[in-house]
C-alpha cells in the first residue's frame, strides 16, 4: 500500500480494523457451543457459568495490551492476540472433540487466555481509531464498536455454509479466522501520525454508517429463516462478503481526490513562480538576493495562493484549527486516584454494571435459555441478539450527527437506552411463547449494544482524554464481576429448578431443567436491577447536565 497517500492510509487502517473486529467479537458465540461443553465435560450451570466468567476476565487485565501499544510495535501486538486465541480457542476445540483429554481448570485457563485476546484485539481498535481521527474520533470507535458484534451472526452463517449445524465449529473459526484474517490486515495497518484533514470526514462516516447498516440488514434472515442446504449458505455468504469488501471503495477514493488536488495545488503554484520577474532585471545589484522583507512576502504570498487553491478544489479552506489535541470539554482530567473518588464514577460504574453487564450476562446464558425452553439449537438467538447488538452500536454514534439543539448528553442518551430493558425481562418471565424469547432477546440485545459503544465516548467526556485507557478499562473491569454475580444466581436457580424437577442426567452430573419456570426468578431480579441502573443512570444525567450545557 506504498503508492497511497496518508490520508488514504488512514482510511485503509480504518478498513482493517473493522474486518478485525468482524471476526474477533469470539465472546459473543459463546452460547453457541455452550450447551455442548457442558455435556462434554458433565459439569453443572455454575462451573458452566465459572467459564463464562473466565472468558470476560481478559478485561481485568486491559491496561497490559494499553502498554503494550505504547511499547511494542503494531504487528507484534497483533500477533500476541491472534496468538492467544489460537491457542485458547484451538485446544478448547479439540477438547470439545474429545480429541484432547483435558479436566475442568484446564479449560477454565484455556477461557481466560481466549477472553484476553479479545482485549488486545479492542484496544488495539481504540487506539489506532482515536489517532488516526482526532476530531471525529466518536465516529470511528461508534462504528468500530458496532462490527464487533457481528461476529456471532457471521459465524453463524459460515457454520451453516460448511456443515448447515455442528456447534463444535465455532471453537475452530475462533482460532483460525482472526488469524487468517490479522495476517491480511497486517500487510497494510500502520501507524499514522495525526495530522490536519482536507476532507470532509463526517460524509465519509455517514457512508461507511449506510454500508455497515446494509450488512446488517442482510444478516438479519439468518437469525430468522433456514435454508436446505450449504449450497444457499455459500451463495449468501458470497453477498456478505462483498458488503464486507465494500468499504474499500472509501481509501480508494479518498486517494484519488486527494492526488488530484494536490497536483492542482502544484500546478498553481508552479504558475505562480512563473509569473515572478527574473532576478537579473535588478541590473545585477540583487542578483540571487532578496532582502528579508520580500523573503517574507514570497512566503506569505505562496501560502495565499496554496490556500486559494484548496478553496477552489474542495469548496473550503484546508487550512483549519490544529484539532488534534482537544482540550477536553466535559470534566476534568482524572487520573486514577480522582476517579476512585469520584461520585460521577461510581454512579457510572455501577449503572454500567447494572445494565451492560447484565446485558452481556444474558447473552452468555442464552443457550441454558433456549434449551429451557424446547429449541434443540440456540444458534438462531445467539445471531439475533449479535445482530441487534450490532444495530445498537451503530445507532450509539446519533448524538454525533444530531443537530446540536437536540443534544441531551451521552448520559441521556444511555438513559433512553435503559429503558426498554426492565420490561423486556418481565415479559420473558411471564410468558413462555416463542415470540416473547424472539422480542425480548432483539431489545436487550439492541440496548446493551447501544450502552456499551456508547460508553466508550462518554468516559472521556466525563473523566478526561488523557487516562482513557486506565479510566475505561476500570470500568469494563466489572462486565466480569457482572457475569459472576449475575450468571452465579442465575445459575443457582437454574441449578435448584432442574434438581426440584427431578431431571437429573442419569450419565454424570449435569443437571437439565425444562419449561419458563427455569429463569422466571431470574428475570425478575433481572428486570429489577435493570431498574435500578435506570434510577442511577437519571441520577448521573441531572448531575452531568450542566456540563453538557456549558
Amino acid at each position: 500500500m506504498d503508492f497511497m497517500n496518508l490520508e488514504a492510509k488512514k482510511w485503509m487502517n480504518l478498513v482493517g480494523l473493522l474486518w478485525i473486529q468482524v471476526f474477533t467479537g469470539t465472546n459473543f458465540d459463546f452460547s453457541a457451543y455452550s450447551t455442548t461443553l457442558k455435556q462434554v465435560l458433565q459439569i453443572s450451570q455454575v462451573q458452566l457459568n465459572n467459564l463464562a466468567v473466565a472468558s470476560d476476565l481478559g478485561k481485568v487485565f486491559g491496561w497490559i495490551s494499553g502498554y503494550a501499544m505504547r511499547r511494542m510495535p503494531l504487528w507484534s501486538v497483533l500477533l500476541t492476540a491472534t496468538s492467544m486465541g489460537l491457542v485458547g480457542y484451538g485446544l478448547q476445540w479439540f477438547i470439545i472433540t474429545e480429541r484432547l483429554s483435558s479436566n475442568y481448570w484446564q479449560v477454565y485457563l484455556l477461557c481466560l487466555l481466549a477472553g484476553n485476546s479479545i482485549c488486545w484485539f479492542n484496544t488495539i481498535g481504540f487506539v489506532l481509531c482515536i489517532q488516526n481521527f482526532a476530531t471525529r474520533k466518536a465516529m470511528a470507535l461508534g462504528i468500530s464498536t458496532s462490527y464487533n458484534a457481528l461476529t456471532a451472526a457471521v459465524f453463524a452463517l459460515i457454520v451453516n455454509a460448511i456443515v448447515l449445524s455442528s456447534e463444535t465449529i465455532y471453537l475452530l473459526l475462533n482460532a483460525l479466522i482472526p488469524l487468517i484474517i490479522c495476517s491480511i490486515v497486517l500487510t497494510f495497518i500502520q501507524e499514522i501520525p495525526s495530522r490536519e484533514n482536507s476532507i470532509d470526514e463526517r460524509a465519509i462516516f455517514i457512508i461507511l454508517n449506510i454500508i455497515a447498516m446494509a450488512l446488517g440488514v442482510y444478516l438479519l434472515p439468518i437469525d430468522f429463516f433456514s435454508f436446505n442446504s450449504t449450497l444457499s449458505y455459500k451463495l449468501y455468504a458470497i453477498g456478505m462478503v462483498l458488503l464486507l469488501l465494500a468499504p474499500l471503495c472509501i481509501p480508494a477514493t479518498v486517494h484519488v481526490c486527494t492526488s488530484r488536488e494536490k497536483n492542482d495545488n502544484n500546478s498553481r503554484i508552479q504558475g505562480y513562480y512563473s509569473r515572478i520577474p527574473d532576478d537579473n532585471d535588478n541590473g545585477g545589484l540583487d542578483n540571487g538576493f532578496h532582502s528579508r522583507g520580500e523573503d517574507t512576502d514570497l512566503q506569505e504570498n505562496e501560502r495565499a495562493l496554496v490556500r486559494e487553491a484548496s478553496e477552489d478544489c474542495s469548496g473550503q479552506s484546508s487550512i483549519r484549527l490544529n484539532w488534534a489535541q482537544p482540550v477536553p470539554a466535559l470534566g476534568e482530567e482524572h487520573n486514577i486516584f480522582q476517579l476512585l473518588r469520584s461520585v460521577d464514577f461510581w454512579l457510572y460504574f455501577f449503572m454500567y454494571l447494572f445494565g451492560a453487564s447484565l446485558g452481556l450476562t444474558y447473552s452468555n446464558n442464552l443457550g441454558q435459555i433456549s434449551e429451557s425452553r424446547g429449541f434443540s439449537s440456540s444458534t438462531i438467538f445467539v445471531s439475533l441478539y449479535s445482530s441487534s447488538g450490532f444495530f445498537g452500536r451503530l445507532l450509539s454514534a446519533a448524538p454525533d450527527y444530531s443537530p446540536r439543539g437536540v443534544n441531551v448528553g451521552r448520559p441521556g442518551w444511555m438513559c433512553l437506552a435503559l429503558i426498554p430493558m426492565p420490561p423486556s425481562f418481565f415479559y420473558l418471565a411471564t410468558t413462555d411463547s416463542a415470540a416473547s424469547l424472539y422480542l425480548s432477546t432483539a431489545i436487550i440485545g439492541l440496548c446493551t449494544g447501544f450502552i456499551i459503544a456508547t460508553s466508550v465516548s462518554t468516559t472521556p467526556e466525563l473523566f478526561g482524554t488523557n487516562s482513557f485507557g486506565v479510566n475505561h478499562n476500570i470500568l469494563v473491569a466489572n462486565i466480569p464481576l457482572g457475569t459472576l454475580l449475575f450468571g452465579y444466581m442465575a445459575a443457582l436457580i437454574y441449578d435448584y429448578n432442574a434438581q426440584k424437577m427431578d431431571l437429573e442426567d442419569k450419565l454424570g452430573i449435569m443437571v437439565v431443567c425444562m419449561g419458563v419456570k427455569c429463569y422466571r426468578l431470574t428475570f425478575i431480579i433481572w428486570g429489577c436491577i435493570c431498574v435500578v441502573a435506570l434510577i442511577l443512570n437519571c441520577i448521573l444525567l441531572i448531575r452531568s447536565r450542566r456540563l453538557y450545557k456549558n
